[in-house]
């Protein structure tokens, strides 16, 4: 994997910087844009290469690809290209345009930027549209934290064999907002409206600070309306330290 995007850079890096100045200069570049090109290349690719190594861009599984990689992508890109401005300047390199700069950070930025989440795109793709059919759908109470982890889990583990068709929840600025393109619709009282709207077969709570009088309620609804009822939580637990552990095991195998 790391190979191929070694291999994909190389290749990608001087066809966005070419596009770039063939962009800039409307197709016909001068003679002296052309020396340009030739004698700043070169630099650029390990600039770039050093820089998307130096943030860490080889070294992540692309499954798991999200915002902090996309920062990392832009980081590496900006500090290349401005490094490459101060070496042009440096040794002296005669109108070297700054536009092409811009151009080539914007299309290395797409170019790049696919080759590392265009897999996770195509991936997500497939598995919300393969098989939707067989799966349950589910509202999801809860769009805080813990109902955007329970949408990730549906989404990535397909044992589950969940799909989320909307979400409930009581804070007003979410209503008909739409998080991760699954919509907000309606708060948890509307729960039996949301049910024909969105024909839910299973309700999955997911608001840890949920008064435990409350989620009886929303099971007794969901059992009167003939849904399945389902709590997702996110715990840490503490393990018992490793003394108390090595007697608790002592004391069992002395009593056998």
């Amino acid at each position: 994997m790391r190979r191929a995007a070694y291999a994909a850079d190389l290749l990608l890096i001087p066809i966005a910087y070419l596009t770039a100045f063939l962009a800039r200069w409307d197709m016909l570049m001068p003679l002296a844009q052309r020396r340009n090109l030739i004698v700043t290349l070169p630099i650029l690719l390990v600039l770039r290469i050093a820089a998307l190594r130096q943030f860490g861009l080889y070294d992540f599984y692309w499954a798991y690809a999200g915002m902090d990689e996309a920062v990392r992508l832009l980081l590496a890109v900006g500090s290349s290209s401005a490094l490459l401005v101060v070496i042009a300047t440096f040794i002296n390199v005669r109108d070297f345009s700054r536009g092409v700069i811009v151009i080539d950070a914007v299309l290395a930025v797409m170019l790049l930027g696919f080759t590392r989440f265009g897999l996770l795109m195509f991936q997500h793709l497939i598995s919300s549209a393969g098989a939707d059919y067989k799966k349950s759908r589910v509202l999801i109470l809860g769009a805080g934290d813990a109902g955007v982890a329970m949408l990730a889990e549906t989404r990535r583990n397909r044992a589950l064999g969940l799909k989320a068709v909307g979400f409930l929840d009581d804070d007003r600025q979410k209503r008909n907002m739409s998080i991760h393109g699954v919509r907000v619709v309606g708060r948890i009282c509307d729960l039996g409206t949301a049910i024909t709207k969105t024909r839910a077969e299973v309700a999955i709570v997911a608001i840890p600070s949920l008064a435990p009088q409350r989620r009886s309620e929303i099971a007794e609804q969901c059992h009167d309306a003939g849904l399945r009822f389902k709590t997702f939580e996110l715990a840490l637990i503490d393990e018992p330290e490793a003394a108390s552990y090595s007697e608790a095991i002592s004391q069992s195998a002395s009593a056998d």
